[in-house]
């Protein structure tokens, strides 16, 4: 089963965050992965799925996988 989408997001974003204790910043980051997505009605609402995808290859049977392509930078608080 495919995660929401913003929960995703936290994990990766997370994987790459060092430890707070480990003296080490990252400044900025580029991540690009495949994203497996959808929308599903829960209710009245509509909910979007994104997930990295469960298998490492592809088959004809499976739905086209989209792209995350997203850019991290340090800045200031506003």
């Amino acid at each position: 089963m495919r995660r929401p989408l913003w929960q995703t997001l936290v994990d990766v974003v997370g994987a790459v965050m060092p430890p707070e204790d480990s003296g080490l910043r990252v400044k900025d980051a580029h991540i690009d992965l495949p994203l497996e997505v959808s929308l599903r009605q829960t209710g009245s609402d509509l909910e979007f799925f994104g997930d990295v995808p469960g298998w490492r290859w592809q088959t004809i049977f499976d739905e086209k996988r989209g792209r995350l392509k997203l850019m991290i930078g340090e800045g200031e608080a506003q």
